[in-house]
């Protein structure tokens, strides 16, 4: 029963306009906490491996272009 209401408070409760607190210590809350830490946890987790991948790749280009010889980069004799 409570996998049913967590997917029910997902999906429906998170943007709902009508939605009115009627006591603090409720699953609701709970289980709306739980999914805003583990989103921000996945948000964090893709923004990291981006960074990773975009490093990387600016490193392999940097990498490749000053051991290229025959490469011309513009300001550099």
């Amino acid at each position: 029963m409570e996998a049913k209401a967590r997917d029910f408070i997902i999906d429906n409760c998170i943007t709902c306009q009508f939605h009115e607190l009627v006591h603090v210590d409720n699953l609701g809350i709970t289980i709306l906490e739980e999914n805003e830490k583990l989103q921000n946890e996945k948000r964090k987790k893709s923004e990291d491996e981006l960074s990773t991948a975009y490093n990387n790749v600016v490193s392999s280009v940097m990498e490749y272009a000053l051991t290229n010889p025959t490469l011309h980069i513009p300001g550099k004799a």
